[in-house]
């Protein structure tokens, strides 16, 4: 664990453990869009959430999701 991620300073902070519906829609769409190898649909589907203060992280464990720090 790096200090920035202890302290939630540098780049992004802790949230609530579920998105939003409409969020979560989107992500449930990237996610089904990767599977399908469809690369285009799923990055255009990252900007639209970065666009909307959502980060996401692809794990080996599945997706992590954060709210950028403003």
């Amino acid at each position: 664990m790096r200090i920035d991620e202890v302290l939630g300073v540098i780049g992004k902070v802790e949230v609530e453990e579920t998105l939003p519906s409409d969020i979560d829609a989107l992500v449930q769409k990237r996610e089904a869009a990767r599977k399908a190898k469809n690369w285009k649909e799923a990055d255009a589907i990252r900007a639209q959430l970065k666009v909307m203060g959502i980060v996401l992280e692809d794990t080996a464990q599945g997706v992590r999701w954060y709210k950028e720090k403003v």
